[in-house]
């Protein structure tokens, strides 16, 4: 049953379903718990495969696999009766008793990490906290959008950081809190962040363009361009420890 609600519970993540807070603490246990990365990374490589013209005859195998672990009247009786979705379920559980005994050989066949897990485990909702401006009324104006984005509001931080870079445009540093509230909405909303990113590493003068560039380069990754993700982290690697990690990892 504790399998089960797992692999539920990352289904959901991975389908967008979980709301802002479920998804934060998600997100925290995946970067913390390798165990965890792992069945995320199985469940992935599993629908995909499943997805794939030979998905019967791996459904068949894994199945057949089963039956060293569970009865066999019991395995069928269930399995039987289970929709598609929830058989992937099953077979990913029996795939991670299998590596619970130390078979670790379906991580060693599906290589490194997905681009996918790689962002769930690398990306952090930034707090914004260090954005500091002088005494003006739109400091005061940038503050409100703020306290928005940090109550979780991101909607109403978007419409705020917006009505910011209507008065400024080259206002960068509503720019960057405009990116992030894009990222963090529900769902995220990666590829209206992008150019707001791009606007702050372009213009380079303040402090946040490494930021930019860190958080352009999870977008890169999520989207699967390796490349460009990969530009981003060089430029960085020298002053952020997360992201020379990251870069070793998609070589």
């Amino acid at each position: 049953m504790e399998e089960q609600k797992i692999f539920e519970e990352i289904e959901q993540y991975l389908n967008g379903q979980l709301d802002a807070a479920s998804s934060a603490r998600f997100e925290e246990k995946l970067r913390s718990d390798q165990r965890l990365a792992a069945r995320v990374k199985l469940f992935i490589a599993l629908d995909q495969t499943l997805a794939d013209k030979k998905a019967l005859e791996v459904q068949q195998q894994i199945e057949s696999t089963g039956q060293q672990y569970f009865p066999r009247n019991i395995t069928e009786a269930r399995v039987r009766r289970l929709s598609f979705r929830k058989k992937v379920l099953a077979m990913a559980a029996v795939l991670l008793v299998l590596l619970a005994a130390g078979l670790f050989w379906w991580q060693s066949s599906a290589g490194s990490l997905s681009d996918e897990v790689l962002y769930a485990q690398y990306f952090t909702t930034y707090s914004m906290s260090d954005v500091v401006r002088s005494e003006t009324p739109e400091a005061s104006a940038f503050a409100r959008a703020t306290q928005l984005y940090q109550s979780g509001d991101y909607q109403a931080a978007q419409t705020a950081f917006l009505a910011l870079l209507s008065e400024n445009p080259d206002d960068m540093p509503a720019a960057f809190g405009l990116a992030h509230a894009y990222l963090n909405s529900q769902p995220p909303q990666p590829d209206l962040a992008l150019p707001y990113f791009h606007q702050v590493i372009d213009d380079g003068n303040t402090a946040y363009v490494p930021k930019a560039q860190w958080y352009a380069a999870l977008i890169y990754l999520k989207k699967g361009e390796r490349e460009p993700a990969k530009k981003l982290l060089e430029e960085i690697k020298g002053i952020d420890k997360k992201a020379a990690g990251l870069l070793s990892e998609i070589r």
